[in-house]
């Protein structure tokens, strides 16, 4: 499916900040910002580029088991989600600014579990929200803090959140918390096919793996392939099915 084999690399900075790879790939040294989705295959190479629907700050992204891809929109007083085929086609969008249920403060990152329930971080309302494929809101659990940044869903659909002080938040599927982690200052995280997690840190510049129980198996620094430069600061990141990992990153 579209989700196993492409990766999105220039998905998840405010509009000011959004960057992506001037195409075809490697041409040239020179970013553009832009306002557009941006699909990479795992060889670095453009493979599409979607126009934003409505917004003009798509922020965290997600696929669903069909392939339909599901972007964040960040926009001032204009917040909520789109939804796009899996061919980049645009196809409508769901929620404004706002506190009440369906709505958010700067959505900031995706997650879909395997029944294809899409939750999304409401980062300055400090909670993660829930719904169907079609933008239908269905629940929400507050973290512990009132801002939250990173979401993931594991095989067991127990949801993983990043709170405001970089600390993993645990919930099981019914928005209980079940566990929160020793360590801080994470930013996004992600989940593989093992359910171990893998943590962005940009405090100090590093990658870490973990277990679902939140015990420490591995960290590295983030490097680019070309020079080997571990001065770079990763943010997004996702683990596709075969493990490879994949992230973005800032200097």
């Amino acid at each position: 499916m579209l989700r196993n084999i492409f990766t999105i690399l220039a998905l998840l900075f405010m509009a000011q900040e959004a960057i992506a790879k001037s195409a075809p790939a490697g041409t040239g040294f020179l970013d553009v910002k832009t306002n557009v989705l941006i699909v990479l295959n795992t060889s670095s190479s453009m493979n599409s580029a979607a126009a934003s629907g409505d917004s003009k700050y798509p922020y965290g992204v997600a696929f669903d088991s069909a392939g339909n891809i599901y972007v964040a929109k960040n926009s001032t007083l204009d917040d909520g989600l789109e939804k796009y085929t899996s061919a980049g086609v645009y196809e409508y969008s769901w929620g404004d600014y706002g506190t009440d249920d369906g709505e958010f403060h700067n959505p900031y990152a995706i997650a879909i579990d395997s029944l294809d329930n899409v939750y999304v971080s409401d980062a300055n309302n400090g909670r993660v929200q829930r719904f169907d494929t079609h933008g239908v809101y269905q629940s929400k659990f507050s973290v512990s803090t009132t801002t939250v940044k990173g979401i993931a869903v594991d095989s067991s659909r127990n949801v993983y959140a990043v709170n405001g002080n970089g600390v993993v938040e645990k919930f099981n599927s019914a928005g209980t918390r079940t566990a929160t982690w020793t360590n801080t200052g994470a930013d996004m995280i992600a989940v593989d096919s093992s359910d171990n997690l893998y943590v962005t840190r940009t405090s100090t510049k590093t990658i870490e793996k973990y277990n679902s129980s939140g015990t420490l198996q591995l960290s590295f620094s983030a490097k680019v392939a070309a020079t080997g430069n571990s001065t770079y600061t990763p943010v997004g990141i996702t683990v596709t099915t075969d493990g490879n990992i994949y992230a973005t990153d800032y200097t």
